[in-house]
């Protein structure tokens, strides 16, 4: 099991979180997923869940949504999976 936090935004205009997660650099723009959260600041995962096998670099960031609001991704964060 992994976990990812960040830090709280504060802003009424937001409703929650998106975690943005990929096997390749989000610049490739090849196979993103995507987690939509409530106001979480944390984000619990197992990998193999998720079809990501071990020995794999998991490329992970967030944004802050809104009503039809979305900000840009936060700084990427990798993990490999052991």
């Amino acid at each position: 099991m992994y976990s990812v936090s960040w830090q709280e935004i504060v802003d009424s205009r937001l409703t929650g979180y998106k975690l943005y997660y990929s096997t390749a650099p989000f610049s490739s723009g090849s196979n993103i997923k995507t987690v939509t959260l409530g106001t979480d600041t944390s984000y619990s995962f197992s990998p193999g869940s998720s079809g990501i096998t071990k020995g794999s670099t998991v490329y992970l960031a967030v944004a802050a949504i809104g009503t039809g609001l979305e900000s840009p991704l936060s700084d990427t964060t990798t993990v490999t999976v052991q």
